[in-house]
């Protein structure tokens, strides 16, 4: 033991702290590699919780929304429109449209796997929520005010899982590089794409004439304008446009449109000017008052009247006689 001591009592003081320096070095260095791995595999992980890549498509629905003695399979499914439905103002006028003015029964479909462009924002979380009850209350008033729509309003599908398919989410990332108000890279449109081509359904999307993303994207390029069925037109012609000269649009690769294939554009031509004023016309201006359009709810649910959507809202007050 004295031997021991001796030892430890010959070893120069600046080695023995070089030795702690060296120690508490590795200490802090490996310390940060475990922490930039975790939070790494974290943002993976969340990654691919918020893209919604799944092994297939999955939904549910509501039974809060399921009336009790109303039939809901009265329609076939060729006859039923399906559409993609937030709660906000042009997704709401395509809904109003389709189910109240012209009578046909619906399908609305909302994308619950984090709706926001902003994918890891707590906010987005607030924004669904918001949205979900925004039209919880449209449901409810839509049906109280017209009760013999009950069956041609189909209990929402709140889609939580979406198949994953890289050849659509890189197809959507060349899209992104040419169109930098795709933002970010994977964002709503692309899950919206997977999830119709996936489901194999024509879904409807409240597009409206901004000249901005996808309306910008597919302009000059779209067949049946005006109508509920107005799509992208072929493929095939897609191919031939990335030849011609002559476009006038400014998509280099026009085949990578063709993830869009399955969305219908039946408002692409209308403004939001054009809603308000046929809203106002067919009386139900006041739905479209009970709408949703911001991105960033404050703590007790109001507009944040900061963001891109608040800054575009349409002042709903009054009623437009022209």
């Amino acid at each position: 033991m004295e031997q021991i001591q001796s030892i430890k009592s010959n070893i120069p003081t600046p080695t023995i702290n070089t030795i702690k320096s060296t120690f508490y070095s590795k200490l802090i260095k490996y310390g940060l590699l475990l922490i930039t791995f975790i939070l790494s595999v974290m943002y993976l992980r969340k990654r691919y919780k918020n893209n919604c890549e799944a092994l297939e498509n999955k939904f549910y629905q509501d039974t809060k929304e399921i009336i009790p003695g109303i039939n809901y399979l009265l329609y076939h499914p060729s006859k039923i429109r399906y559409i993609y439905w937030t709660g906000g103002y042009s997704s709401t006028f395509l809904l109003i449209q389709a189910l109240i003015i012209e009578g046909y029964p619906i399908q609305p479909i909302y994308i619950k796997c984090q709706t926001m462009d902003d994918k890891f924002s707590i906010q987005g979380k607030q924004s669904q929520q918001k949205e979900i009850e925004v039209m919880t209350r449209l449901r409810t008033t839509i049906l109280i005010d017209y009760p013999h729509l009950k069956p041609m309003f189909l209990p929402t599908m709140y889609v939580y899982s979406i198949k994953k398919d890289y050849d659509i989410s890189n197809k959507f990332r060349q899209i992104y590089k040419h169109f930098t108000f795709f933002s970010p890279d994977v964002n709503q449109f692309e899950r919206l794409a997977r999830f119709s081509i996936h489901y194999n359904k024509n879904i409807e999307i409240g597009l409206i004439n901004t000249g901005t993303s996808l309306d910008y994207a597919s302009s000059g390029i779209r067949n049946n304008e005006g109508t509920k069925n107005c799509q992208l037109i072929s493929k095939q012609n897609l191919l031939k446009l990335n030849n011609n000269p002559d476009n006038i649009n400014p998509v280099k690769n026009y085949d990578n449109l063709d993830i869009f294939r399955n969305f219908r554009f039946p408002i692409i031509h209308m403004t939001k000017v054009d809603i308000k004023r046929l809203a106002s016309r067919q009386k139900v201006l006041y739905l479209l008052q009970i709408t949703w359009t911001c991105w960033y709810p404050n703590n007790i649910g109001k507009p944040c009247n900061k963001c891109h959507q608040c800054s575009k809202k349409m002042d709903l007050n009054g009623f437009i006689n022209n």
